[in-house]
């Protein structure tokens, strides 16, 4: 019964070890969330070049850490099949772009950015490079109509122990794990190891 308990332990000591290191959060990093649209025209009167069309980028931007963080639509690129392009002038025409500013810790700035890529693209990546290299969570990304890629799939964690060797699994979905879920799921791991030890 000893060695049962022992085992026990050992396997939530691993799964908390496992836990630990797969929610690791940096400390300091800048968030991102995004989203995009194809359009020919900003405002009335600047339309693409002939073969290109306009992605306008929507974002706002969010220091965590850093004791300042420079946001320049300069340190902004969209890259598509291994080319990266720069921000246009269209921008200057959208109802609030993308400002110069400097963000302090906590600090949160939003705007637009516009880029001219080929017409016959819509899968893109966007970068932002910084000055210092700062750490980028990229949020809330949602692709231009047109494109056919699917959405990314949600994270999840699956956990997976045994119970009188009959594998069970845990599967927990969405955007975080909590702290809280999986405490619980080890509580009434715990528990019935114990109850079961104790027959």
């Amino acid at each position: 019964m000893k060695i049962k308990l022992i085992t026990s332990l050992a396997l939530v000591i691993v799964l908390l070890c496992i836990y630990a290191s797969a929610n690791s959060i940096p400390t300091k990093y800048v968030l991102l969330n995004n989203s995009g649209e194809l359009t020919n025209y900003i405002g009335r009167y600047t339309e693409a070049n002939s073969g290109k069309t306009f992605l306008v980028i929507e974002m706002e931007l969010e220091n965590h850490g850093y004791s300042t963080v420079n946001i320049n639509p300069n340190y902004f690129a969209v890259v598509i099949d291994k080319v990266a392009y720069p921000y246009d002038k269209a921008t200057y025409s959208t109802k609030s772009p993308l400002d110069s500013v400097t963000l302090l810790d906590g600090g949160k700035t939003s705007g637009y950015l516009v880029f001219q890529i080929p017409e016959d693209k819509t899968k893109y990546t966007l970068l932002f490079t910084g000055q210092n290299e700062e750490k980028v969570i990229y949020g809330d990304l949602v692709r231009a109509e047109t494109q056919k890629e699917s959405e990314p799939e949600k994270p999840s964690r699956t956990i997976t122990y045994n119970l009188d060797k009959k594998a069970q699994k845990c599967t927990v979905e969405g955007e975080n794990v909590s702290d809280i879920l999986f405490k619980n799921f080890i509580e009434i791991y715990l528990k019935d190891r114990i109850f079961r030890l104790s027959k």
